[in-house]
């Protein structure tokens, strides 16, 4: 059962933040304007927060790592621009920001004050881009100091 919500809720995450990450036209903003949508999307919903960022990590590593794929597939859809740019990252790197990533919700949604979530959007997005991008230059997009979108 734990199972299924889980699969149910990939599709509810993308239905929250594909729109916002389509509207925008450059794809190191669209990673920080996709990480906004999330954080505030599970912030919106606690339950639904609980159930992807630590629930998932009851149900096995089979769930944690269908759940893992699903988000490594968003997040490789948005920095494909990244190679068409000539930029590149090692499997190593990428992996290493997921994990960050992943390291930084389970903490925020367990700590238990899911409203607090937003302000993560700054660091996941400077996790997924710097190593692609550099430190300077993604500290600056994921505080908003990038180009516009």
């Amino acid at each position: 059962m734990l199972r299924a919500a889980l699969d149910s809720s990939g599709a509810q995450v993308l239905a929250a933040v594909l729109p916002a990450i389509k509207r925008t036209e450059d794809w190191r903003v669209a990673l920080r304007v996709g990480f906004e949508e999330l954080c505030g999307f599970l912030a919106s919903e606690p339950a639904f927060a609980s159930l992807r960022c630590v629930d998932v990590y009851a149900a096995g590593p089979d769930a944690i790592a269908d759940r893992d794929c699903a988000g490594m597939l968003l997040i490789a859809d948005l920095v494909g621009p990244a190679y068409e740019d000539g930029l590149q990252a090692s499997q190593l790197a990428i992996e290493a920001s997921a994990g960050a990533v992943y390291g930084v919700l389970f903490e925020g949604v367990r700590g238990g004050d899911a409203a607090d979530l937003p302000r993560l959007a700054p660091f996941l997005t400077y996790f997924a881009l710097a190593p692609f991008i550099g430190a300077e230059q993604a500290c600056d997009i994921a505080n908003g100091r990038g180009r516009a979108g």
